[in-house]
């Protein structure tokens, strides 16, 4: 899928403006709502120092295209968790789990992975960290040969009966070689991005791709912080992810504008191996 195209089906960059609108108002207030003893605290000081200042206290308009108002709706639903966690009370878990099983939903999510199944041909796709199976199920349902991974991988072996799913903590484990690995939102729920990378990039193919699309917090704060909040390990920037696609040994072959509340590596900015 071309940058162009993605652009015109998310509206242009006045709907891309108001998304990014959100992320800062929403980081703004949770900035200034949680205490120290907040779980996700270290995060939001962290991310505060990447955004360099650019608040907004206004909420702001909505968009209006589909796509993107339905990530402000799950901003706001995090929203709704995170508030909860700033009582004594706390948010419900079941209230967590449900969404993130409603991120792995998010139209603009499924839409960049169908740009990948397009890619991999009659090839085979790698995903880390499948979680409940959603891209699996839509990997196998339409043909294309998956491989997923990670310590836990009953539920999505439930979702996706027919998707080869293999339980291992990290890359470095799998010997299979693969045509294109998908870090769709990934890089933040490894413990070790770094090492992980190089072992994703082992098990590729002469040839292969990596296409990367994964959260800029300086664009989109808001949303890196909710996949924290959901339960991934870190926060990573672009420059970082960057680097470590080139420690691994893989060289950028097409480098994709800012498409919130993804961008540069972006959906789909492609690498390829050796």
């Amino acid at each position: 899928m071309q940058l162009k195209q993605l652009r015109l089906i998310l509206g242009g960059d006045k709907e891309l403006k108001a998304l990014k609108e959100w992320n800062f108002y929403l980081f703004t207030k949770w900035r200034k709502m949680l205490n120290k003893q907040s779980s996700i605290a270290r995060h939001l000081a962290v991310a505060e120092r990447l955004v360099r200042g650019n608040l907004t206290v206004n909420m702001p308009p909505l968009p209006s295209n589909p796509y993107l108002l339905e990530v402000v709706e799950f901003l706001e639903s995090i929203d709704g968790a995170i508030s909860a966690d700033a009582v004594p009370r706390g948010a419900d878990r079941f209230i967590i789990e449900s969404l993130y099983s409603a991120w792995q939903l998010l139209r603009l999510r499924l839409m960049i992975a169908e740009a990948a199944f397009g890619i991999v041909g009659n090839g085979v796709l790698l995903e880390p960290q499948p979680g409940d199976g959603v891209l699996a199920s839509m990997a196998w349902e339409r043909g294309v040969k998956y491989l997923g991974y990670a310590p836990d991988i009953s539920l999505a072996a439930k979702i996706a009966p027919g998707a080869k799913l293999v339980k291992a903590f990290s890359a470095c484990e799998l010997r299979d070689e693969v045509d294109v690995v998908l870090l769709l939102e990934k890089a933040q729920w490894f413990l070790d991005p770094y090492g992980e990378i190089r072992c994703l990039a082992k098990n590729l193919k002469q040839g292969g791709y990596v296409l990367v699309a994964e959260p800029d917090i300086s664009a989109a704060p808001a949303y890196a912080i909710s996949l924290i909040y959901l339960g991934a390990a870190v926060l990573i920037t672009k420059e970082h992810i960057h680097r470590y696609l080139e420690a691994a040994g893989l060289v950028p072959m097409e480098r994709w504008e800012v498409v919130p509340p993804m961008r540069y590596p972006c959906g789909e900015s492609r690498w390829k191996g050796g």
